[in-house]
């Protein structure tokens, strides 16, 4: 057999793979908006908002981890509810992966986050690269709770510490 065939098999092979991965991929993310659909229609039960006391989102967590094993915390749940209600209207950018989106969850603005989006895919970004990472500078509690419309998020040269939003 020749060596150009053998590349060709051997590149045909690392693309498949790729492919299947990207696949994969975009599936759980998709699957990640699909459970905070869920979760927020049962919590909301047809109401404008949900029932106060309910604790749903721990006892979830505890029967998934049971079932399911590791990725349900309560902390993921709530992200993927956030992640829900943040793209009721719009659908989630296929191109990111859960990751992405999480680090993407306090940015209220949505023309600055789909601008990040953007600028994610285009520059292919991620977390394991060092240019990655989006962080604030001076951010006021308003600012991350979307009661104003101006976002100085940038990219930084190193990642930054997670933002916790106070809402």
């Amino acid at each position: 057999m020749s060596k150009s065939l053998k590349t060709n098999t051997y590149t045909t092979l690392v693309n498949d793979i790729a492919e299947l991965y990207s696949r994969a991929r975009n599936m759980l993310v998709e699957s990640y908006w699909q459970i905070g659909r869920r979760i927020v229609e049962q919590e909301q039960q047809g109401e404008g908002k949900a029932g106060y006391g309910v604790r749903l989102l721990e006892h979830l967590s505890e029967d998934l981890q049971h079932r399911l094993g590791s990725g349900f915390s309560i902390r993921n749940l709530r992200n993927m509810r956030r992640f829900y209600l943040n793209h009721r209207i719009r659908q989630p950018a296929a191109e990111l992966n859960w990751s992405q989106h999480v680090e993407l969850l306090p940015v209220m603005n949505q023309a600055h986050k789909r601008s990040l989006e953007k600028r994610i895919i285009r520059n292919n970004l991620s977390r394991r690269r060092p240019d990655y990472g989006l962080g604030p500078r001076t951010i006021s509690p308003q600012e991350r709770c979307g009661r104003t419309s101006r976002f100085t998020y940038r990219f930084m040269a190193k990642p930054a510490s997670r933002v916790v939003s106070p809402c």
